[in-house]
């Protein structure tokens, strides 16, 4: 796992637990994902790396949703 990666990972798990700063920071970073491409303010690999978070965050607020 890179550095940020790990970063990311417990940005996700503050947001889980109920960080109201975490939430928001990963609600902004992917607003920035859908901005349209002329926009863009994310370097490419930065980019995948966000997507692929934001797959693993959701995998899991879906995976704790299941188990309530």
């Amino acid at each position: 796992m890179s550095l940020l990666e790990a970063v990311w990972t417990k940005i996700a798990d503050d947001a889980l637990k109920g960080n109201a700063k975490a939430q928001a920071l990963i609600l902004n970073r992917s607003r920035l994902l859908e901005a349209a491409p002329g926009e863009r303010v994310m370097r490419e690999d930065d980019e995948k790396v966000l997507q692929s978070y934001l797959r693993q965050v959701a995998a899991e607020i879906k995976a704790a949703e299941e188990h309530s």
